[in-house]
C-alpha cells in the first residue's frame, strides 16, 4: 500500500510538472486521470494476481460434511472458471 501511495505521488508530480512546462489544458488532466486510474488498476491487480481464488482457510474440517461441502463447492468453483478439478472423488 506504501508503494501505491509513493507511486500515486510520483505520477501526481509528474503531471503537475508537465501541466506547468506545457501549459496545455486538456491532456495532461486526461493523462493524470489515465495514470491514478492506472496506479488504482495495478493496486488491485496484485490483490487479485492468484486469479481472485480464496484458500480454505488453514484446511481443518470440523466434521466429514463440512470437508464434503467445501470439496463441493471447489468442484463448482473449477465448473465455472472451466479449469480442470484435480483428481477425481470416489463416493
Amino acid at each position: 500500500m506504501k508503494s501505491v501511495a509513493l507511486l500515486v505521488l510520483a505520477v501526481t508530480f509528474a503531471a503537475v510538472a508537465c501541466c506547468l512546462v506545457q501549459q496545455v489544458e486538456a491532456m495532461p488532466r486526461a493523462a493524470v486521470a489515465e495514470l491514478l486510474q492506472s496506479a488504482a488498476d495495478s493496486d488491485r491487480a496484485r490483490e487479485l494476481g492468484d486469479g481472485g481464488a480464496t484458500t480454505g482457510g488453514n484446511g481443518d474440517f470440523e466434521s466429514e460434511a463440512a470437508l464434503k461441502d467445501y470439496l463441493d463447492r471447489l468442484q463448482v468453483y473449477y465448473a465455472m472458471v472451466s479449469r480442470p478439478r484435480f483428481g477425481k472423488r470416489r463416493r
